[in-house]
């Protein structure tokens, strides 16, 4: 559907977070994730352990992305999440897009579905409504 890569997101004010991310900063701060199961790490705590640094601290846990932003945009946690998503919700959810302040490889979206539902009109419709809401839109 289409490559995006990881960005985080702050409140507008933050306090000690302004227009970029340090590496520091990024580990000192407390974050707000998307749920995954006790134990597991998310690709965000993967990339960090195979650069040699420390997992994030974990203030809250939530179900989506777009719970964690306004998390973000209502406190001084910090939230990292591709950036379309981040994009869609800057000003909804009143949050600052800034850099991932670590090197992170590009993530390929893309969509996947069972050889027999190849021919079902229903999922045919539904597969090109997906594809044609992932296609980038002029600002």
């Amino acid at each position: 559907l289409y490559p995006d890569h990881l960005v985080c997101v702050t409140r507008e004010n933050h306090p000690t977070i302004k227009r970029a991310l340090s590496q520091a900063q990024f580990l000192d701060a407390y974050h707000v994730v998307v749920y995954y199961p006790e134990g597991d790490m998310g690709i965000v705590d993967q990339l960090l352990i195979q650069r040699g640094a420390q997992r994030r601290k974990i203030a809250m846990t939530v179900p989506h992305f777009i719970t964690a932003a306004f998390a973000a945009g209502q406190s001084d946690l910090i939230a990292t999440m591709n950036s379309r998503v981040a994009e869609h919700l800057r000003r909804p959810a009143r949050v600052r897009v800034l850099k991932f302040p670590f090197e992170s490889p590009q993530m390929n979206y893309g969509l996947y579905w069972h050889g027999r539902q190849t021919a079902d009109p229903a999922h045919t419709w539904l597969r090109e409504v997906i594809i044609d809401a992932a296609k980038e839109r002029p600002r």
